[in-house]
Parts: structure tokens; C-alpha cells; sequence
């Protein structure tokens, strides 16, 4: 007896191309709500749970760029003497004429090197921060005043980096 079974007429083979179709409509979408997040402006927040810093925390501010309709900040901090085991910093923008405090989507970046060159014993390579947001909802007659909200390990810092960002 000769019984082979022919794929092409099982249920399964019609289907599968539909299957392969959702599998990379579901892919696409996922990547468009991870950069829509990513861009996305948190709402202002209420600073008065947190503590101005007394120079405990080092910084540096590598790059503040304007380009087209988005905001990127890319720098680095960490708090004298403390590793960093529980990563939670963000950059802030301060409207001062509003007189609110906007957190902006935060990325930590591993930056090795930072603890290299500053000879520092600590475990601080996450201590590297990026944050690009869409520029669309800041007002462009304001100036606004960069901090870092420093939360790594439960702190619960706000440090003016003496930055200020004017979009045109």
C-alpha cells in the first residue's frame, strides 16, 4: 500500500502562512512600541521626596544634542564611594517659568572606562546614562535646567548638573 500523505492539502500548511504573517506583524509592532516608549516625555514630578545633593555625586554631561525633533543627552554618575547594584537614574529637565520637573525616559549604558580613568576601585560601570526625547512638547520660549535624579541603590538624590537646554 502506498499511503503518503500529501502536505500541501493539510489544514496546517493553509494556515501557516497566516501564522508567519501575525509572527512579523506581532515583530514590527513590538519594535514601534519600544521606540514610541523610549521617546515618550513622563509626566513632571513632585521633587519634594527627594534631597538636593551635598557633592556626593559625580557626573559629567558628554554630549547635549538638538537634532530635528528629538533631544539626546548621553553622559555619566555615580555616588562617592558606592558601587552600583540597583540601577535607577534619569535625566530631568527643570522649567523654571512652570516651576516643574520633567523626568525624561533613561537608559543606562555600561561605560567601564569611567571608573579606568577616574582610578576609582568601585563597581560603577552602569553608571552610564542616555535619554532622547521628542522636543515637540517642551515650550521653545522656556529654558530649561538639566539635573539628574540619582535613585541608583535607594538614594533618592536631585543634582544640578548647572546645565541649561533652549530649543529653538
Amino acid at each position: 500500500m502506498n499511503d503518503k500523505i500529501n502536505i500541501k492539502e493539510s489544514p496546517i500548511y493553509k494556515i501557516l502562512p497566516m501564522i508567519y504573517i501575525c509572527i512579523v506583524i506581532l515583530i514590527i509592532f513590538t519594535f514601534i512600541l519600544t521606540i514610541y516608549l523610549s521617546y515618550k516625555i513622563t509626566p513632571a514630578i513632585n521633587i519634594t521626596k527627594y534631597d538636593l545633593d551635598n557633592n556626593t555625586i559625580q557626573f559629567y554631561i558628554d554630549d547635549i544634542n538638538i537634532k530635528g525633533n528629538a533631544l539626546s543627552i548621553f553622559g555619566w554618575a555615580f555616588k562617592i564611594g558606592e558601587d552600583i547594584k540597583l540601577y535607577k537614574s534619569h535625566y530631568v529637565l527643570y522649567d523654571e517659568m512652570e516651576d516643574k520637573y520633567i523626568k525624561l525616559n533613561t537608559k543606562m549604558v555600561i561605560r567601564p572606562e569611567v571608573a579606568e580613568k577616574l582610578e576609582i576601585n568601585n563597581d560603577i560601570k552602569h553608571c552610564g546614562m542616555h535619554s532622547m526625547v521628542d522636543i515637540k512638547n517642551f515650550d521653545k520660549n522656556h529654558t530649561y535646567k538639566l539635573y539628574i535624579l540619582y535613585e541608583n541603590n535607594n538614594n533618592k538624590l536631585l543634582k544640578n548638573t548647572d546645565k541649561e537646554i533652549k530649543f529653538k
